[in-house]
């Protein structure tokens, strides 16, 4: 039999032996926990860098679309600015010198569309020659009319560009050429230049 001093220390042995384990077990763990965390924090890493490397694209992508349409703009700025300044002379009372035509020539027709889509009118405005009549005589509509040109001229980039692909629209046809329009009447040759 084992002597009593013996006992005791075999008995303290199995028990630091256990409590060895226990924590063997819990750095284990722990561990296992470190481990999964920094392999969660790499995934994470690797996701940021891929958003962030997105990001970085869209953001060149959106510097180089601005970059075009500024360069489309910087040469119409003093069109419009001219344009502008004429539409600032004109007034109601001229307008109705276009809605004396029963059936406008095609220039004129033209010509009053594209400014009423700059306006942001609705396809409905431009159906009809009566109501293209009736949309150019109302006062607000020189007023926005050059507001929009203003808007146009000094900050394009807020210029919606759904107007801008409306307007290109207008730009292959034949009969929509400033030479054609300011023959067809003085109010049509200066809402050409807007």
């Amino acid at each position: 039999m084992l002597s009593l001093p013996l006992a005791v220390a075999q008995v303290e042995l199995e028990k630091k032996n256990r409590l060895l384990e226990k924590k063997s077990k819990e750095a284990q763990d722990q561990m296992s926990t470190i481990i999964a965390s920094t392999q969660d924090a790499e995934k994470n890493k690797a996701i940021t860098e891929r958003i962030a490397a997105e990001v970085a694209e869209k953001g060149r992508q959106a510097k180089e679309a601005k970059a075009v349409v500024d360069a489309e703009l910087a040469g119409v700025a003093p069109l419009v600015e001219a344009a502008s300044s004429a539409v600032g002379n004109l007034d109601v009372k001229k307008m109705k010198e276009v809605t004396a035509y029963p059936n406008p020539p095609p220039t004129v027709k033209l010509v009053l569309e594209a400014s009423l889509v700059l306006t942001g009118a609705k396809k409905t405005a431009l159906a009809e020659w009566r109501t293209i009549k009736s949309e150019i005589t109302k006062p607000e509509f020189l007023k926005e009319l050059q507001v929009k040109g203003d808007i146009l001229k000094n900050t394009p980039e807020k210029f919606p560009t759904a107007i801008r692909k409306e307007l290109k629209g207008y730009l292959g046809q034949p009969n929509f050429t400033e030479e054609k329009a300011t023959h067809s009447s003085v109010v049509c040759g200066t809402l050409f230049q807007v």
